[in-house]
């Protein structure tokens, strides 16, 4: 978010049994990791491309999508004919480009990591 502060946010969410807690952390850690190192293969980029021109197809045809996007937008200063060049956000996604963002901002100094377990 830009606003107040120019901020950011990630999260990894999963549900498990507690004693299964620390080995699937120590996986998702493993795999920032090697996001870091490696970036992401062809395979993975193109799914993720598919699989946001899906969702995006699908909220252009809702109310709420437009209404939030273009308060979102009128919020932020930003023209709000950028919602349509959302296609070419998606294309420009490359392993480097998410490789170079790993390593920007997955470090663990920034990170809160909350377990909810039961009683």
């Amino acid at each position: 978010s830009s606003r107040p502060d120019s901020t950011y946010s990630f999260f990894v969410g999963f549900g498990c049994a507690p004693e299964n807690v620390q080995e699937l952390q120590d996986a998702v850690f493993a795999e920032f990791e090697r996001a870091k190192r490696e970036g992401f293969s062809e395979d993975v980029i193109t799914k993720v491309r598919e699989g946001q021109r899906r969702a995006r197809e699908t909220a252009l045809k809702q109310n709420g999508f437009w209404s939030g996007s273009l308060a979102s937008y009128y919020r932020a200063g930003v023209d709000p004919t950028r919602i349509l060049a959302y296609d070419e956000l998606v294309e420009s996604v490359s392993s480097l480009r998410l490789q170079l963002a790993a390593r920007r901002f997955l470090q663990p100094d920034g990170m809160l990591i909350a377990r909810l377990f039961p009683e």
